[in-house]
């Protein structure tokens, strides 16, 4: 899933607002390749649609309510932050908002929504068929974490007949890198796994570094799973290149 896979702890409570908490938890849980940004868009869409309010400022309260719950409950998880603001501005950013019909205005809003999470999985799709243009027939990929999008990515170019191999860091201390390992195996893809402390000996063997971000900044430097930073500095000093496969709206 996302680049970093949720705790799936349930936080909260099953009652009023606590409810969207209970919705992202389930909705992670269905879908273990959804990433983290799709999954919150829909957790809000759901919750537009259950709001009992019946005037535009109610409606934004109750959004704006949800989407803090939602930050409240996922605090270090950088995704689920960004993914509620975005959304925040992208189903409020319409002339929509003036229209005097309350229902018809919160279809509008639903189906803004709806439509996000569709751009949202596309984009992964594209990102896997730009993607994997870049692994060559044999070369040698590390990867750290258990990003949905480079996953996909490795998927996509495996079942168009690629031959390649991958090298996947156990990254701990969440060991997000055996779920990569397991999911890479399932997808009869050749795969084996080393230790953290490995990665430098192990960068002699590899022709690229391929990493997922939960967000990028403005410098166009990445946050993500720990151990990102070294590896991509040792990867500067072996003279590999390094790889990140991320959605525009982490931008």
């Amino acid at each position: 899933m996302s680049p970093m896979q949720v705790d799936k702890h349930h936080h909260g409570q099953a009652d009023g607002h606590c409810l969207v908490t209970k919705d992202l938890h389930e909705e992670l849980q269905r879908n273990s390749e959804v990433t983290v940004a799709v999954a919150v868009i829909r957790t809000l869409t759901r919750a537009i649609e259950r709001s009992t309010a019946t005037t535009v400022m109610g409606l934004e309260k109750d959004l704006h309510v949800s989407t803090e719950e939602l930050k409240k409950s996922y605090p270090t998880v950088i995704s689920v932050s960004a993914a509620s603001e975005l959304f925040l501005r992208f189903v409020t950013r319409t002339s929509a908002l003036d229209v005097s019909d309350f229902r018809l205005l919160k279809q509008h809003l639903i189906d803004r929504g709806n439509q996000f999470a569709e751009i949202s999985l596309a984009a992964k799709a594209k990102i896997a068929e730009l993607g994997e243009r870049f692994l060559h027939g044999g070369c040698v990929v590390m990867v750290l974490g258990c990003s949905s999008v480079t996953l996909n990515l490795l998927e996509t170019a495996a079942s168009k007949g690629k031959f390649f191999t991958v090298i996947v860091v156990e990254s701990k201390p969440g060991t997000e890198g055996l779920r990569m390992y397991k999911a890479l195996e399932r997808a009869n893809i050749q795969v084996s796994m080393i230790l953290d402390a490995q990665v430098a000996h192990k960068l002699e063997e590899v022709d690229m570094v391929l990493t997922g971000a939960e967000a990028v900044v403005e410098s166009g430097g990445i946050i993500n799973k720990i151990g990102t930073y070294q590896m991509a500095l040792l990867a500067g000093v072996k003279g590999k290149p390094v790889y990140v496969a991320a959605e525009s709206y982490k931008f």
